[in-house]
C-alpha cells in the first residue's frame, strides 16, 4: 500500500503543517503511522480523507463538526454543497497571486531560471495547489504569451518557463495518484494531443483538474497518431477522450485537425465522449453524432464537470 510523507500531503491537500497537526491532535481526524525516526507517514485513505476535510472546511463547515464523520458522509456533504472533491472555485482568489505573478514575470524577463524556481517554491508553500495550478499558472502563461507577441519576451524565455512549469504540474499529477478514480472509478478519461500537435501543457493541466475531481485518468501525452489513440481508447474503455489542439503544428503535418477528428469519431465506440480543448476545429453536429464538449479554458472545463458530474 502506498504511503505519503508530510510534504506530499501538504501538496495534495493545500493544508499547512499546523492545521494538519491540530486536526490530528485535537480531533483525531487521521492517525498516521510513524517511521523509526518519528516521521509521520499517511496512507492513501488518510490523504483522501484530509482532502475531503479541507474541501468541506473551505465551503464553510467547521472542522469540529466533520472531523470524525466516516468518509462516505464527508463525500455526501460535499455533494450537497455542489463542490465535488477538489473543485476549483474562482470566487475567493488568493490575494498573493498578483504579486507572485509579477515577481515571476520579472524573473522570466531576466531569464533567471533559479529565481523562477524560488518564486514557484514560495507559491507552493503559501497557497493551495488549486490556486497555484488553476489561477496563478494560467495567468502567468497568458501574460508571458502576450509579451512574446508584443516582442517584449523571446520564444526561448517562454519555452524555458513552460518546461519548468510542466515539470511542476507533472509532479502534482503524480502526487494525486491516490485520488485517481476515487469518486468516478468507472469513468476513465484519456488525455492526448493529435498527431503533430506537440504542446501538451494544456491537456496536462486538464488531467490534473480531472484527478482533483476523482476521475480515473490515463495520460498519453502529445503527438498521438489517430490509430494508436483509437486502439488505446477501446482497450481502456474510455468514458471520454480529452484532446488538446494547438494553433501551431508541425509544418509537414499530414492530417488536418478536422480529418483527425473524423477518423477518431468513426473508430471509437459511440458512447465515448470527446472533450475538445484549445484551438479545436469547427465541427458539424450532423456529422459528429456523439456527445462532444468544447472548452477554451480550464475554468470552462471545471464548470462543465461540476455541472454534469457533481450530485
Amino acid at each position: 500500500m502506498q504511503v505519503f510523507n508530510l510534504k506530499s500531503v501538504l501538496r495534495l491537500t493545500g493544508l499547512n503543517p499546523d492545521t494538519i497537526r491540530a486536526w490530528e491532535k485535537r480531533y483525531v481526524a487521521v492517525k498516521p503511522k510513524r517511521t523509526s525516526t518519528g516521521r509521520r507517514m499517511y496512507s492513501e485513505q488518510e490523504v483522501n480523507r484530509l482532502k475531503l476535510l479541507a474541501d468541506l472546511t473551505h465551503n464553510g463547515h467547521s472542522i469540529g463538526s466533520v472531523a470524525n464523520l466516516p468518509d462516505e458522509k464527508l463525500i455526501a456533504l460535499l455533494a450537497t454543497v455542489k463542490s465535488g472533491t477538489g473543485v476549483i472555485t474562482s470566487k475567493q482568489l488568493n490575494p498573493q497571486i498578483p504579486q507572485i505573478t509579477e515577481d515571476l514575470l520579472k524573473a522570466v524577463e531576466n531569464f533567471d531560471l533559479g529565481m523562477i524556481e524560488i518564486h514557484m517554491a514560495r507559491a507552493n508553500y503559501t497557497m493551495s495547489p488549486r490556486d497555484l495550478l488553476f489561477h496563478l499558472i494560467p495567468q502567468l502563461m497568458y501574460k508571458v504569451g502576450d509579451r512574446v507577441i508584443e516582442g517584449k519576451l523571446g520564444i526561448g524565455q517562454e519555452h524555458a518557463l513552460s518546461e519548468l512549469l510542466k515539470r511542476y504540474v507533472r509532479g502534482v499529477y503524480d502526487d494525486l495518484s491516490p485520488v485517481d478514480g476515487a469518486i468516478h472509478k468507472d469513468k476513465t478519461l484519456v488525455f492526448a494531443t493529435p498527431e503533430n500537435h506537440l504542446h501538451e501543457f494544456g491537456i496536462l493541466m486538464s488531467a490534473v483538474l480531472c484527478r482533483f475531481y476523482g476521475f480515473k485518468t490515463t495520460f498519453l501525452g502529445p503527438n498521438m497518431p489517430v490509430d494508436s489513440l483509437i486502439a488505446a481508447a477501446k482497450q481502456i474503455k474510455a468514458h471520454a477522450i480529452v484532446l488538446g489542439f494547438s494553433p501551431i503544428t508541425l509544418a509537414d503535418s499530414k492530417m488536418k485537425p478536422l480529418s483527425y477528428l473524423r477518423e477518431l469519431h468513426i473508430g471509437i465506440p459511440q458512447e465515448t465522449m470527446l472533450w475538445l480543448g484549445g484551438a479545436f476545429p469547427k465541427i458539424s453536429a450532423n456529422e459528429f453524432t456523439r456527445e462532444i464538449w468544447k472548452f477554451e479554458s480550464l475554468d470552462e472545463l471545471d464548470k462543465k464537470i461540476e455541472t454534469n458530474y457533481s450530485a
